[in-house]
């Protein structure tokens, strides 16, 4: 019985292998999906992976997947060009800052608060400072931080450490509704106190279904108080309506000065976002 078993077993494997893409439905331009699976007296649990194909149990059911598929060095746009500014930023270190300069960022980096994603709760989105650093990453950080705000360009930095300078405060009254007519993430709140002109608000999201990482999806200047969220970056850096990745939906926001350095992050607010929704 045991050899009988186990020819099964094996006879199942290889010819799912090459059956069961056909069951697979088509999603997004892409061969993606999942098979249930009824077994036998015979055959009665399967797990593993053959080739593609992932056998596992959900809830009691067995199902068939197809692997999730990873690149381990995207190479969107933005991606590409936040590599190319840490680039020229490091190279930018090395040949233009005096001596001065560096030792400035040094002293800034000293008296730097090692982390301070902790204020944006247990589930914070927004990377905090990481640990003790010197001044050269000091000076990285703020170039980077300052660009993906839209602070500064692929050719402007900043090269004076803001020493005696107060990071902006972080914004308030964050809220996320859903707005039928555009089936967009209306994301709302109240600018920083005291914030002076330059300063860009930054906000992340994330899809608790796993649709989408936590990211960086838009970056807007004082006084418009409100962001549409409408589309999200999959796994691959393809952009998805927000519409089409229905369930869980984690937001938060911070501010970035002129000068780089970044407010405390704000809570998460969350909302489920419906299933169906059709613009108007």
């Amino acid at each position: 019985m045991l050899t009988i078993n186990l020819i099964c077993m094996i006879v199942f494997l290889c010819a799912s292998a090459y059956l069961i893409p056909a069951m697979l439905y088509k999603h997004r331009g892409q061969e993606s999906g999942m098979a249930r699976v009824w077994l036998s007296e015979v055959l009665n649990d399967i797990r593993g992976s053959v080739k593609n194909h992932v056998y596992s149990v959900w809830r009691g059911l067995n199902y068939i997947r197809e692997k999730a598929v990873s690149i381990s060095n995207p190479n969107s746009a933005d991606q590409a060009n936040m590599r190319a500014k840490q680039t020229q930023t490091s190279k930018r270190w090395y040949d233009d800052l005096t001596q001065v300069q560096r030792d400035l960022w040094t002293e800034y980096a000293e008296a730097l608060t090692p982390k301070e994603g902790d204020a944006g709760g247990v589930r914070n989105l927004i990377p905090d400072n990481g640990g003790v650093m010197s001044g050269f990453n000091a000076y990285i950080m703020l170039n980077l931080l300052a660009y993906s705000a839209g602070v500064t360009t692929l050719i402007t930095f900043i090269d004076d450490a803001p020493i005696g300078v107060t990071p902006p405060n972080a914004p308030t009254e964050l809220s996320v509704a859903w707005d039928v007519p555009t089936c967009c993430l209306t994301v709302s709140w109240t600018d920083p106190v005291d914030a002076i002109v330059g300063t860009m608000i930054r906000v992340w999201a994330y899809s608790g279904n796993g649709g989408a990482h936590k990211q960086l999806v838009g970056t807007v200047a004082l006084a418009a108080e409100t962001y549409a969220l409408c589309t999200v970056k999959g796994a691959l850096g393809a952009n998805f309506n927000v519409r089409d990745l229905p369930g869980h939906y984690l937001v938060q926001i911070d501010a970035v000065g002129p000068n780089g350095q970044k407010s405390p992050p704000t809570r998460t607010s969350y909302l489920d976002v419906p299933a169906g929704c059709e613009p108007v």
